[in-house]
């Protein structure tokens, strides 16, 4: 595994998982082969689960002294939804914020 993407390394020789490209990707969905997909590009490789505000879409933060999930926006009187995605999309949306772009996940009717 990598140690930055948590992602399998590539290649047999490594010890790694096996190369699943955009090709593959596209002729799974072409059949319609929803959960083989979401298998080998989530939970055979980088599954993450996050901790979101569903107020502003926000990551939240774990308060020790507190032992609770809190909003740097609202609190901890927010709202916080458990999400699963990618590690590699929580990466993106990391570095985005290190640079002062803040992307917002949308939940519920606004979706």
């Amino acid at each position: 595994v990598q140690m930055l993407t948590r992602q399998p390394t590539e290649g047999r020789s490594r010890g790694g998982g096996l190369k699943f490209g955009e090709m593959e990707r596209d002729c799974l969905i072409a059949h319609g082969a929803s959960f083989l997909l979401l298998d080998r590009l989530l939970e055979q490789s980088d599954k993450y689960t996050a901790y979101f505000c569903k107020a502003c879409g926000l990551p939240a933060y774990y308060d020790l002294k507190q032992e609770r999930f809190i909003c740097p926006i609202h609190g901890k009187d927010a709202d916080i939804a458990v999400v699963t995605l990618p590690y590699a999309f929580y990466l993106l949306l990391e570095e985005m914020m290190s640079m002062g772009i803040y992307p917002k996940l949308l939940f519920g009717e606004e979706v």
